[in-house]
């Protein structure tokens, strides 16, 4: 596979691991015509809300559903599921992740204590690997929901009802600078490609976020984004959910995973 397309393919993964929105009418969405009337806020206040109800939050779970495809010989596909939990305070996150891909599933477990990410592989068992100091500062869910929101021009859809919660949707249109601009660096870190370049490769994104009316916190991101480079295009449309806000996550290292290698020691001899 071209360089340019694993590339495209990690900044992808990426970008959904960190974005929210989607593209696509959804049911039981209220009439344009009837959402002032009937909700009462603009696009604006909910967003602002949301911010400073986003900035209490110190834990949360969350379900992930992402699908990727890229024109490549053919069309190819690509199914990631997953849930987990994270708790800010005290620095811990517990995730599982299955990748589908030519008939295949691949499982993987992920820990993070502090700045130490302990990986379950399935060829290689359980791996460690020291991340940046401020990690958790730049891999939260939360903080760029309200990164996003802060910097990109919302619009009220109306207002559905999630899992039992009524709440309202928001649209968001972000364009390539403004794209660029909350998450360029950590794209270009990944794919080895420069922000220019990357800012070209980006063909369209479209935004959502379903807000909860009684608390203003995200109930659900959902996404959908087209990249494209030598006339290869990649789609990739994301739902998370996310949930158990500011809950007891209880998140503990198991034993096996404490024997864990060092994973430059395992690639070194893998060589």
């Amino acid at each position: 596979m071209d360089k340019r397309i694993l590339a495209l393919t990690a900044m992808g993964i990426i970008f959904v691991l960190i974005f929210s929105g989607c593209m696509g009418e959804q049911k039981g969405v209220l009439p344009k015509e009837e959402v002032s009337s009937t909700i009462g806020l603009t696009a604006e206040q909910i967003r602002d809300k949301s911010i400073e109800a986003m900035d209490n939050v110190h834990s949360y779970a969350f379900d992930m559903d992402i699908k990727m495809s890229i024109e490549e010989q053919g069309m190819r596909s690509m199914d990631m599921t997953g849930n987990g939990r994270v708790d800010i305070k005290n620095k811990r996150m517990h995730s599982k992740i299955d990748v589908g891909m030519m008939g295949m599933t691949i499982s993987t477990e992920t820990y993070l204590i502090d700045n130490m990410q302990y990986i379950m592989l399935p060829t290689m068992g359980w791996v460690k690997n020291e991340t940046e100091a401020n990690i958790w500062e730049k891999e939260n869910l939360v903080k760029s929901q309200k990164d996003l929101m802060e910097g990109i021009e919302v619009k009220l859809l109306g207002s559905e009802n999630i899992n039992g919660i009524d709440c309202y949707i928001i649209e968001m249109k972000p364009n390539k600078e403004e794209i660029l601009q909350l998450f360029g660096q950590q794209m270009e870190d990944t794919s080895g490609i420069s922000s220019a370049e990357i800012g070209e490769m980006i063909r369209s994104t479209e935004l959502k976020e379903w807000i909860a009316k009684d608390t203003f916190l995200v109930r659900r991101s959902m996404a959908d984004m087209q990249m494209e480079t030598k006339g290869k295009t990649l789609n990739i449309e994301m739902t998370i959910d996310i949930y158990d806000y500011n809950k007891d996550m209880n998140i503990e290292l198991p034993e096996e995973a404490k024997n864990a290698q060092d994973i430059e020691d395992v690639m070194k001899s893998e060589i």
